[in-house]
């Protein structure tokens, strides 16, 4: 039931995108379109932005949850190019939501989201490589290179999407390549290139 009113106010939300911006949507615009009370919508989501990282989580970025139990030969590639798609696909939200300068906006959960996902990832292949725990420094990496490819999907939503997301994804795959040479765990990550671009696309909802 919960997830239903979720989906509910999220996809109001973007209908309501179609006459008036994001940043001027409000609370009331979203009971009044839903017929829901404020009660309702508070006891679901703290506020608006908690609502637009809502859409983002559960409509964009689908393969790359629950980090703490990501396989660790995942399709990296595969997932990340459904990622960008679907970053198209929602290329008026997103437009939008990253300009947000505000408590709690979509830039700081976007970064906050990929730092941690990352530092789990990269360090199940570290464990699976070496049997221990990385060094500290193998964090500071991965927060680098982390929030680096933050701003860079921020910037290619910024420029209107100049490159095809297999473009972007590339530039993407290099910089995780580099990470893995350097602590020499490449082949773990069998999967890391197997892409099969003619089956890809925007996964159904």
């Amino acid at each position: 039931m919960a997830i239903k009113i979720n989906k509910m106010f999220a996809d109001t939300l973007l209908d309501l995108l179609e006459k008036k911006k994001l940043e001027k949507i409000t609370i009331t615009d979203l009971t009044s379109a839903t017929g829901a009370s404020r009660q309702t919508f508070y006891n679901h989501f703290k506020d608006k932005n908690d609502l637009i990282q809502w859409i983002y989580s559960n409509y964009i970025l689908t393969n790359f949850q629950h980090p703490t139990a990501t396989d660790n030969h995942l399709n990296y590639s595969a997932y990340l190019i459904d990622y960008y798609n679907r970053i198209l696909k929602y290329k008026k939200f997103m437009s939008q939501a990253i300009r947000l300068n505000c408590q709690n906006d979509l830039k700081s959960f976007m970064e906050a989201y990929m730092v941690i996902w990352e530092r789990e990832w990269f360090k199940s292949l570290y464990i699976e490589k070496y049997g221990s725990n990385p060094p500290e420094n193998f964090y500071f990496i991965i927060e680098y290179h982390s929030t680096g490819c933050v701003r860079m999907i921020c910037k290619w939503i910024e420029n209107n999407y100049t490159l095809k997301p297999e473009e972007i994804a590339n530039h993407i795959i290099n910089l995780r390549t580099s990470i893995l040479k350097y602590w020499d765990i490449e082949e773990v990550a069998y999967n890391f290139y197997n892409m099969d671009i003619d089956e890809l696309g925007i996964l159904n909802e």
